[in-house]
């Protein structure tokens, strides 16, 4: 078997990748091994010397199969020969998608759809959904360690792609969300771009208040948005009612 010659695609994540955290979407040209992704995140977000935490994971296409009113979803080479039950195949979240779903703000069909398609950018937000709620030792119990300079090398055809129009907007409406919801005294978590790449969503960490972020509103719509950027936070007003003592 030869070996997989891996081209980057895209980066799904943050802007600033290193800094506030990437999600950088790979394809073999081989075509043996399909497609995977990198997770990258500063194991401490407050310390400048910080390492990066990378986790690889597979985005394996999968394919829907209906047994009565049940939905099996299944490795895509799945054939009704194969010797076991269905419900044996199935992936192991396939009884999470609607926690899941709800969670990220997409219906279960919609996901459903994404881990089933042919596309894998689809599909890399797709497992991005499921491991952000099921976390993410789910796909890969072993991340790699870097530094900020091996991650730089690493990463290098990453950092120099060229940006879009979108990727532009979306980055200068995050930094005014984070100034707003900071504003409120919120410290979000880093941003989740949806793979239409015009809207991210993120929350505050003290107090789940979410705050989206759409680079093409329509017009029944805002640019930026929730109650991050509406409200103060919950969750520092009580740290600082048990620092004083008022708790």
């Amino acid at each position: 078997m030869s070996q997989p010659r891996w081209r980057f695609v895209v980066n799904l994540g943050d802007a600033h990748p290193l800094e506030y955290g990437g999600y950088f979407v790979y394809r073999d040209m081989t075509g043996v091994y399909g497609y995977e992704a990198e997770l990258v995140e500063l194991l401490n977000e407050n310390d400048e010397r910080s390492k990066l935490r990378v986790i690889r994971v597979c985005l394996d296409r999968l394919k829907e199969v209906r047994d009565g009113d049940a939905v099996h979803l299944v490795p895509f080479t799945y054939e009704a020969t194969w010797p076991h039950p269905v419900h044996r195949y199935e992936e192991w979240f396939t009884d999470k998608l609607a926690s899941i779903a709800s969670y990220v703000g997409r219906t279960v069909e919609d996901l459903r759809a994404s881990l089933c398609s042919e596309d894998g950018v689809q599909r890399a937000e797709a497992y991005r959904n499921v491991y952000d709620h099921e976390g993410w030792a789910n796909g890969n119990e072993y991340p790699m360690t870097l530094t900020m300079a091996e991650a730089k090398r690493r990463y290098r055809s990453a950092l120099q792609r060229p940006r879009t129009v979108n990727d532009r907007k979306l980055d200068k409406l995050k930094k005014e969300a984070r100034s707003a919801a900071g504003y409120r005294g919120h410290t979000l978590k880093r941003f989740v771009t949806h793979y239409s790449k015009t809207r991210a969503i993120t929350e505050c960490r003290e107090c789940a208040c979410y705050v989206q972020v759409n680079a093409a509103p329509l017009p029944n719509e805002t640019a930026i948005g929730g109650d991050a950027v509406a409200i103060g936070c919950i969750g520092s007003k009580k740290k600082e009612e048990v620092a004083n003592g008022k708790m």
